[in-house]
């Protein structure tokens, strides 16, 4: 952890990093572990997460909660799932089934109960609900999220606006029409 807090220059940012560092590491070695099935590739992806994190901690919120536990999970996630499709040299349409990743659509589900919208969203495959709530909710810019997410920014734009396609298909599904 001394590495990473050599990388960060303000005290707040260093204390926040220790707070997601201390409250997060055991979900997001989960999270790897539970994708990637190996110990040692799950740490590098946690370790590799973590460095993204550094990259965008001042648009965090300042104390721990369901945002940044989201966060969290979806950093671990994209940086674990772009580390098992290299390895295996495919690419999945549904990657949650491909690999048989858990669902964390249930903080959504909880947060805003019975809301069509927060159905919606939790209906959306986990790249698309990532992408969204780290781009809309957590207001961090394209600029930042593609490295985070490991990706180009062009590939970035491209999956916010499937993401959105997708999420508008699921409203009218609810009924809702926007």
């Amino acid at each position: 952890m001394l590495i990473f807090l050599s990388a960060i220059k303000s005290p707040d940012d260093s204390m926040l990093f220790e707070t997601i560092y201390k409250n997060y590491r055991d979900l997001m070695f989960h999270v790897a572990s539970r994708i990637l099935g190996d110990t040692r590739d799950s740490e590098d992806v946690v370790h590799d997460a973590f460095v993204g994190i550094i990259d965008c901690i001042d648009r965090l919120p300042r104390t721990p909660g369901p945002k940044m536990r989201a966060f969290a999970v979806a950093v671990t996630e994209s940086r674990a799932i772009d580390l098992y499709r290299r390895r295996k040299r495919i690419s999945f349409t549904n990657y949650d089934e491909a690999i048989g990743m858990p669902d964390f659509a249930s903080p959504i589900d909880s947060a805003l109960e019975g809301s069509a919208v927060a159905k919606a969203i939790a209906s959306l495959p986990a790249e698309y609900r990532d992408v969204l709530l780290l781009r809309f909710d957590m207001d961090i810019p394209v600029k930042k999220l593609a490295p985070l997410l490991g990706k180009k920014e062009d590939a970035v734009y491209k999956l916010i606006n499937r993401a959105r396609e997708r999420l508008a298909k699921e409203l009218e599904k609810e009924g809702i029409e926007i």
